[in-house]
């Protein structure tokens, strides 16, 4: 049998998330049936067109179908598309006055957003419900998008799952925890590194991994519970 060695999460760093077993409460097995469910709700906004409805919900007051075209340049059958993805998978919340369908942000969507546009020390300090979304240039906009594609993999999210129940990980104990070759697992935590999903320390020759605040935010948003009532545009 082998023995996985992990210590608890040190709250002194500034790039760490709550202890160890906040995390392991809060987190889901990632060998559990939930992680298909997190790959196809985290892949709602690696359209472009999505991810900017979603961001134009949470800068402005209750937009309807027609507000939304105009703000995208896009046409109605594609702006109700999206928002039923939206919709379907918590993110937007649908009020109906008359005719028209006007959209609010859902907790789930500011949760969700918000360590893509917070630092560290906000996401420590402020509530995403007190956040004030930035206005995005097309390059700003087009990062966050190839962000949420990388996480939008089932490796790798096994990979984040797992590291918040553990705490921290070398590489080796992560292949014997998912079952999986060190290549592909080195391959993804190298990615994750790279985009601050996780940090790293050495010791001696080995490297040992741990989530970051960042990654540990959006992981416990796509595990929550969305409140928006799916939109029918009928």
């Amino acid at each position: 049998m082998t023995t996985v060695s992990h210590r608890p999460i040190d709250m002194t760093d500034p790039m760490e998330v709550p202890s160890e077993e906040r995390l392991a409460a809060k987190l889901p097995d990632p060998l559990g049936n939930s992680v298909e469910s997190l790959v196809e709700c985290c892949t709602v906004f690696t359209a472009d067109t999505r991810f900017r409805i979603g961001h134009t919900l949470l800068r402005e007051q209750s937009p309807c179908v027609k507000d939304l075209m105009i703000k995208l340049s896009q046409p109605q059958p594609t702006v109700s598309y999206h928002l039923k993805a939206l919709s379907k998978n918590g993110f937007v919340m649908d009020e109906r006055k008359g005719k028209q369908h006007f959209f609010h942000p859902s907790d789930r969507l500011r949760q969700f957003l918000f360590p893509l546009f917070a630092n560290n020390e906000e996401l420590s300090t402020v509530l995403p419900a007190e956040f004030e979304f930035p206005d995005l240039t097309q390059q700003e906009m087009q990062k966050h998008v190839a962000t949420l594609r990388l996480i939008a993999d089932e490796q790798r999210l096994r990979i984040g799952l797992k590291l918040g129940q553990t705490g921290e990980v070398c590489v080796g104990d992560i292949c014997c925890l998912l079952r999986s070759k060190q290549p592909g697992v080195s391959h993804h935590i190298s990615l994750l590194h790279h985009n601050e999903f996780v940090f790293a320390r050495r010791d001696g020759r080995r490297t040992h991994y741990r989530m970051t605040r960042k990654f540990f935010a959006l992981l416990t948003a796509l595990c929550g519970k969305g409140e928006g009532d799916e939109y029918d545009d009928a």
